[in-house]
């Protein structure tokens, strides 16, 4: 929804590669010359994979928690493409996440200050949000595991804050 009122707004076009909104010396993939776009990323194509490599929780329970955004450039700059952008359909968190975080950087703001202002507020959504504390987080129904047991919520930071809002 971001991508498509920012794009209907001409802040950004939908061809533009990911590094125009990465900060300086941040190096994004490419792929024999094809580089990654913000399409890609949200028709999940851009050969990023479903998680960074560089992902390492400290708390299993809650895998995204300390995950940084400088975590999310360090990999961006250090992975290698396996195929072209665009070229086929690929399930990423990272990418959708990733796009939130350009979005957001292009915006000159957090993502959940972009996602707030520009679609949870305009649409009356106040018990919506996307980090695990406020209001909206103490009214959540508690999530449960696939034997039916309590299961800890997921903080969301940078690759999987855009991506969805998930109770396991």
């Amino acid at each position: 929804t971001l991508l498509a009122l920012m794009a209907d707004a001409n802040e950004v076009a939908l061809d533009d590669p990911i590094d125009k909104y990465l900060p300086a010396g941040t190096k994004a993939p490419a792929y024999q010359g094809r580089r990654i776009t913000l399409l890609d990323l949200a028709t999940q194509s851009s050969g990023l994979p479903r998680l960074p490599t560089n992902l390492k929780p400290r708390h299993p329970a809650d895998p995204y928690a300390d995950y940084t955004t400088a975590d999310l450039y360090e990999f961006l700059s250090s992975y290698t493409l396996t195929n072209a952008p665009g070229s086929h359909y690929e399930y990423s968190n990272l990418g959708v996440g990733l796009l939130g975080q350009l979005l957001a950087n292009r915006a000159g703001t957090t993502y959940s200050a972009l996602l707030t202002q520009r679609v949870l507020e305009p649409l009356g959504m106040h018990s919506t949000g996307t980090d695990n504390s406020g209001p909206a987080y103490a009214d959540l129904a508690a999530g449960h595991d696939a034997d039916g047991a309590p299961a800890h919520s997921w903080s969301f930071n940078e690759i999987g804050r855009a991506s969805c809002r998930e109770r396991v």
